[in-house]
């Protein structure tokens, strides 16, 4: 929680930015109460902060929780950049309100499953409900929006019905279910809505949101890409050793490389391990580098330094 880290926020202070985060939950959980200013937001809010409503799974309901977040962004100074954390839609889905409930689930009802669907279901409304108030506003011509989520829904094959479509099987479909999805909305670009089919991490989020709201993000000590500037291929890790890249992907299943598992990503065949070994190394290498940039706070320092250095590279490269 000291670590001067260069984040989104952060940068976007540094440009001018108010900037908030705002979760309906008790403060001292993950520490945020500290770690939210160290990400950069000068102002944070916690469940004491909200008024009160119906509680569904952890917290004030996300319908709630939107909606009044809603009015607090009207009334923010411009430019501002906020961080809003829903909490309903969380693990482990032990129950839903009968009254919020418009799916025929059928053999679901009642399951983990089915309550995952009814509050997924639920959270959709409420953001498309915060969306379309937000977007015909006078505020929702200048506000970018983006979407994503933190981890997976923590289902076990022990939630699902017996008959149900979805099942995991193994590790591997374990690995490669738990994604996130990530939307970007932006007003006022007569652009065509794309979907752009890459391998890609969280850690892609700050260099690409930056790009996308005209700040540099080369001089920051970001590891990860912009994602709309074409960026080469590399593996996506995890911080365990697992990676996928755009053909391969490699499961950490031991101390070393050799106990792994290494597969072909769309087949999911398995191969020969030595077939993933160099991009194992390019992998367990950005893992050890992220490391240590957190363990020796090592981000703003960087960052620093990279600033100078294309500063001094951009002197050299003008016309005499």
């Amino acid at each position: 929680p000291s670590n001067h880290y260069r984040t989104v926020a952060q940068t976007l202070r540094e440009e001018g930015y108010r900037t908030i985060a705002a979760i309906p939950f008790k403060k001292f959980f993950w520490n945020r109460h500290v770690t939210f200013p160290a990400y950069g937001y000068s102002n944070n809010l916690f469940k004491d902060d909200f008024a009160p409503g119906e509680r569904i799974g952890w917290g004030l309901n996300d319908r709630d929780f939107l909606q009044q977040m809603l009015q607090r962004l009207g009334r923010i100074p411009e430019p501002f950049c906020a961080w809003l954390l829903p909490l309903a839609l969380h693990h482990p889905y032990s129950s839903f309100p009968q009254q919020h409930r418009t799916l025929d689930l059928g053999s679901y009802e009642g399951s983990s499953y089915g309550n995952y669907l009814h509050g997924m279901n639920f959270a959709d409304r409420a953001f498309a409900a915060f969306f379309q108030e937000l977007t015909t506003s006078v505020l929702g011509t200048r506000t970018v929006i983006v979407l994503w989520g933190d981890h997976g829904a923590g289902l076990r094959r022990r939630d699902f019905p017996e008959n149900a479509a979805i099942a995991l099987d193994s590790n591997l479909d374990q690995f490669l279910g738990n994604r996130i999805p990530v939307a970007i909305w932006v007003p006022g670009r007569e652009l065509q809505a794309q979907q752009f089919d890459m391998q890609a991490g969280q850690i892609d989020f700050p260099p690409t949101l930056l790009a996308l709201l005209g700040v540099d993000p080369q001089p920051l000590a970001f590891l990860g890409r912009n994602l709309l500037n074409s960026p080469r291929p590399k593996p996506i890790v995890h911080p365990r050793g697992n990676w996928l890249s755009e053909d391969l992907g490699y499961l950490s299943k031991g101390r070393s490389f050799e106990d792994g598992v290494c597969f072909q990503v769309t087949s999911r065949q398995r191969l020969p391990v030595e077939r993933c070994r160099n991009s194992n190394n390019q992998a367990q290498r950005e893992i050890e580098i992220s490391s240590r940039i957190l363990t020796y706070d090592l981000q703003d320092e960087i960052s620093k330094q990279l600033a100078v250095r294309l500063s001094v590279l951009k002197i050299g490269l003008q016309p005499l």
